[in-house]
This record gives C-alpha cells, structure tokens and sequence, in this order.
C-alpha cells in the first residue's frame, strides 16, 4: 500500500522550487532553473507534460516527480539524461587536441561544442525514466536522484551512473540526500547513512563524492527515529 504522505508537498532545490497541488499538479518558480528557455516564472508555473504526481523532489538544476502510479519523472538537467549523453558523447572530438595543444591560453576551441552537448543534457519536458520498480519516495541533491520503491529498496544514479539498487538498504521508508551523503529511515526506526562522511564525520571529503551512488557503504547509526532530514 501506499504511505499516506510519501514526501511533503513542497520542495526546494538551489535555486528553484516545487510544489505538489492536491490534484497532482506540480509547480515551480525560483531564481534559476537550469537554462529554461522561458526564464523564470515570477510566479509559480505549472510543469508541463507530467501526469499527476504524488511527489516531487529538486536537485541543484533538475526536478524529479513520482506519479500516481509510481513512475519516476525528471526534467531540468536531469542526471539520467546527462549519463546517456555522455555516454553517446564521452570526448568533444578533435577540439580537445587543440585545447590541449594550447595548454589553456587563448580562445577555448571546445566552446561551441561544450555548448551544444549541453544543450543536449537539458531535458525542457518531464522525461519518464524506464525499467525502475514503482517508487513511493523520491530525493535529489545537486546532481543526484534517489527513490524508495514500494518493496522499500532503494535506486540511486547520477552523472556517473544509471539507476542502482544500494545493497543493504532494505525495508526504507524515506530518505534524504545532502551533497555528498545520504540518509535513510528503515520501517523499524532505524536511520543509516550512505556516502561521502557518512560515518558521521563533521567534514569536507571530495574523494569520496562520487561514492554517493557507486559505492556507498550503507551504515546503521540509532533507532527509535521517526523522520529524516
């Protein structure tokens, strides 16, 4: 079954917003999102193209909702989106060689070709993300996603990689992520932590940063919990 309220009904990205309307609408407004061809709305902006959600999350430059019936959305600079370009797209061709050879003075010879693989990340319409088990949860932080499925396992992706089931997060029933790290809240109380300091170490470790998703490293860390943040 459903929970009765999987994520809240607002939330906030770095530099954009969403909200979750009774009826399934999503909205957003903000500073900046992305490179939205229209700009931001000064109010919020119904998102087009998506079918009634029941939950919305936003990352730095990317939104991602689950629909009623449990599909994953994302729009924005989706993460999905940007690890089939790359991987369509891993080197900008001969113009590397030139930059190379120029060991970083003058004009950039890549610029133009940066520009259009970019254009190529951006996703203007919500894009539904196949062969995910139906989600009840969903996080995202600046260039990851992550969601709880109905049989409580968690899928994690990135830049770096397409959807992945996290071994040894079982029976979850939220999570959050933060820019590095993630948490989660098991269906008994107990709250474990993935990731760069997951640990819970007060600290910067970029070394770890791609760990998010690839190898995380679940830990347990106390009970008795009844949310995350």
């Amino acid at each position: 079954a459903l929970p009765a309220a999987a994520q809240p009904a607002v939330a906030a990205g770095r530099y954009h917003n969403l909200g979750l309307t009774s009826d399934g609408r999503v909205l957003w407004w903000g500073t900046e999102f992305g490179h939205a061809k229209r700009g931001p709305p000064v109010f919020p902006r119904q998102v087009e193209g998506l079918p009634p959600a029941m939950a919305v999350a936003a990352g730095w430059e990317h939104s991602s909702a689950i629909t009623r019936d449990g599909s994953v959305y994302e729009w924005g600079f989706s993460p999905y989106r940007v690890r089939q370009v790359y991987l369509l797209q891993p080197t900008l061709g001969p113009c590397v060689v030139a930059a190379i050879l120029s060991g970083g003075h003058g004009k950039n010879p890549c610029a133009e070709a940066e520009a259009a693989r970019k254009e190529r990340m951006f996703v203007e319409r919500p894009m539904r993300i196949r062969g995910l088990p139906p989600a009840v949860a969903i996080a995202a932080t600046d260039s990851h996603s992550a969601i709880v499925t109905r049989d409580g396992h968690v899928y994690c992706w990135g830049p770096g990689a397409f959807p992945t089931k996290i071994a040894g997060l079982e029976r979850i029933k939220a999570i959050a992520l933060g820019q590095f790290h993630g948490v989660a809240l098991r269906d008994d109380g107990v709250v474990i932590g993935w990731g760069s300091a997951s640990g819970g170490a007060i600290s910067y470790q970029p070394e770890r940063s791609a760990q998010l998703c690839e190898n995380p490293g679940p830990t347990p860390f106390f009970s008795g919990a009844i949310a995350i943040a």
